[in-house]
């Protein structure tokens, strides 16, 4: 890959930089944006090609899955089935902002997102920003953490240039991300389980499930 990889200001050219990246994303370009947690590598998750991109982007294995970023409830509802009472319970106390909660898969998404598994993770971040990014593109957005295969995930535009320069058009800058640190994930398919620990602490979380 050797693509001109530019970082768009986002803080200072909200709109314009915006724009451009969901033009990009629409012609099926992965672009980097930022989130609360880490700066995130995506495209459009109905766009096959464009997802099969993130994966040689990254260096990712596609035994890996993807996880959805959706700019409302309703997404969420498009994306999963079976949605259990649980997980509107963690919406009204997490979302948006920093927990993945993963549940069973909507046909209406390619198994390639999820990398064949019945189940996806559902991202509602609190990034002002990404969230215009994916009402502007029109879908939620199939993404990763903005970094090569085992490299740490980026916190800011610099960090994600650095490391996938020549492999992205488009770094979106919107500055250092709130909390630099992971987000949780917990799966409610069956029982509730913490997957890994980020900003949410596991006893906010069993504070819910106790309700």
């Amino acid at each position: 890959m050797n693509i001109r990889t530019k970082i768009l200001d986002g803080l200072n050219e909200f709109e314009k930089s915006l724009k451009s990246s969901a033009e990009l994303i629409s012609d099926g370009q992965p672009i980097v944006f930022p989130t609360e947690t880490v700066y995130g590598l995506g495209a459009s998750i109905y766009d096959l090609k464009a997802i099969d991109k993130i994966f040689e982007i990254k260096g990712r294995d596609k035994s890996n899955p993807l996880a959805a970023h959706v700019c409302s409830i309703a997404q969420v509802e498009l994306l999963c089935k079976d949605i259990p009472i649980l997980f509107y319970k963690l919406a009204e106390k997490f979302l948006p902002g920093p927990l993945a909660i993963i549940m069973k898969r909507s046909d209406a998404i390619n198994p390639i997102v999820s990398s064949g598994l019945s189940t996806l993770s559902i991202r509602y971040p609190s990034n002002k920003m990404c969230l215009e990014l994916i009402k502007m593109v029109g879908s939620p957005l199939a993404a990763t953490s903005a970094n090569l295969s085992g490299e740490k995930s980026a916190i800011n535009a610099q960090q994600a240039f650095t490391s996938l320069k020549g492999r992205v058009p488009i770094v979106l800058d919107g500055g250092n991300t709130e909390f630099e640190l992971e987000s949780t994930i917990i799966s409610i398919v069956d029982e509730p389980k913490i997957l890994r620990v980020g900003v949410i602490s596991p006893d906010e979380i069993y504070n819910v499930l106790a309700m």
